[in-house]
């Protein structure tokens, strides 16, 4: 059901499977479909600036869910069936936009949507932002940096930042805990509002990030509680 015209991020994510399937198997016809999907990355409509749209009927717009559905395969297919290095740099650069657009340095999150254009409904007249951080759309995030930097190479230059946006991130994801349950809440900063609830999704999804973090020394141990 794979439509490229769509230019759905949310389509590329099974390709991580796909790579797996085939460094299991090595038979080629994995290597075809994950070589097919990795070819969306080239004709990707993108914000002036260079991000991803996440999706084509999404015009002009960055989604925190982007980073997850896209980064991760981009990179692994790019080390396993050895692409251009570039591509690591394209790779970085929507992590880069995403913490220039999304980033809120007071709470340590990210709010889930960006509209280069300004024109939605639901986005910041003068910041292009939309309104919440919605746990869901953040826990996606704190996966993707993770998952990136099993693949991104140890001297690329952009490392460093990662990292450090999953250092803040970190700090941020905690932050917000919900202390009396240890979960968190789907908008994040505002517990205990009408609508509002313990979600069990984003808490699973901070709780791999976190651990993943840890264990791969990009955060401290003190995180393990």
């Amino acid at each position: 059901t794979y439509n490229p015209g769509e230019f759905q991020l949310d389509a590329i994510n099974p390709g991580k499977t796909i790579i797996a399937l085939y460094q299991l198997t090595k038979e080629e016809r994995y290597a075809k479909a994950a070589a097919l999907l990795e070819k969306q990355f080239a004709t990707q409509p993108r914000t002036p600036d260079g991000g991803f749209w996440h999706k084509e009927r999404y015009t002009n717009q960055m989604w925190l869910d982007g980073l997850y559905m896209g980064a991760p395969f981009y990179a692994e297919y790019t080390k396993v069936f050895g692409g251009p290095a570039t591509n690591y740099d394209d790779v970085a650069r929507q992590f880069a936009l995403v913490k220039e657009h999304l980033f809120d340095s007071k709470s340590g999150l990210y709010y889930h949507g960006w509209d280069a254009k300004k024109i939605q409904a639901w986005a910041n007249p003068t910041t292009g932002r939309s309104s919440n951080f919605w746990g869901r759309a953040v826990g996606w995030y704190a996966m993707a940096q993770v998952d990136t930097l099993d693949y991104l190479p140890a001297n690329h230059p952009a490392r460093k930042e990662l990292i450090g946006q999953m250092q803040d991130l970190a700090r941020g994801i905690v932050k917000h805990q919900d202390p009396d349950t240890g979960v968190w809440w789907q908008v994040m900063d505002k517990p205990n509002a009408k609508g509002n609830y313990r979600e069990a999704t984003a808490s699973t999804m901070f709780v791999y990030a976190l651990a993943k973090a840890v264990n791969d020394g990009e955060i401290s141990k003190s995180y393990v509680p």
